[in-house]
């Protein structure tokens, strides 16, 4: 973060169980929103994924799903009974994160309308 010298701000987190599964999501977003990818070198290196701050962007964050059932990505994993508590536990609290942190950037976007 110290390379960027600003302010960065996460809108959210998704737990993707590949890599290819990050990948595809920003194919995604360059895909369809070209105009909004921002090419940037700091001490001569190139940045990727890093985007500009769009509302549409965000919403194509909160809405992807990842395609599981995907024969090439499919894993079958044996869960025990306290295994699957324990994700809709973590699932609930990361959806709490969610909506905390949405909050947070309606509450900052508000101030910055004001000013």
């Amino acid at each position: 973060m110290k390379d960027y010298k600003c302010n960065l701000y996460p809108l959210g987190f998704l737990i993707i169980n590949f890599v290819l599964d990050e990948h595809r999501f920003h194919q995604l977003i360059e895909n369809k929103y070209p105009n909004l990818i921002y090419n940037m070198k700091i001490k001569k290196k190139d940045k990727y994924e890093i985007y500009k701050m769009d509302q549409r962007i965000v919403n194509e964050f909160f809405n992807y799903h990842l395609n599981l059932n995907n024969t090439d990505f499919l894993i079958q994993q044996e869960h025990t009974k306290q295994e699957e508590e324990r994700t809709k536990q973590e699932e609930c609290k990361f959806k709490i994160k969610q909506l905390e942190i949405f909050l947070k950037m309606l509450e900052l976007s508000s101030k910055i309308k004001t000013i």
